[in-house]
């Protein structure tokens, strides 16, 4: 069983950091398993979330704060949908693991 990162450690993940060697494997799993898109999208989202939250409280109308909000998430959820796969393969290089070449396990 791979070593899975603790809660900090998983957080620097999730926003780009690369992980001490020891969880290579986790990392290779987490995004080479059933559902890495899923979860690679989520994580970019995640990012995202702060600053949709902090456009809400931003000065001027309800509707245009709202329109601000949505624009930092819906703009990140299209970019994590068509660029997925090279943000895996950057991951998975950022971590010295190669690609894999074939069809996608989802």
């Amino acid at each position: 069983m791979a070593e899975r990162p603790p809660v900090g450690r998983w957080l620097l993940y999730a926003i780009g950091f690369r992980l001490p060697e020891r969880y290579d494997e986790w990392v290779f799993r987490d995004l080479n398993s059933r559902g890495w898109r899923l979860r690679e999208s989520l994580r970019i989202l995640a990012t995202a979330l702060p600053f949709a939250i902090g456009a809400l409280f931003l000065p001027g109308e309800l509707g245009l704060r709202e329109l601000t909000a949505s624009f930092f998430v819906f703009g990140p959820a299209l970019i994590a949908a068509a660029y997925a796969d090279e943000f895996r393969a950057y991951r998975l290089r950022q971590h010295g693991l190669l690609p894999p070449s074939g069809p996608d396990p989802d």
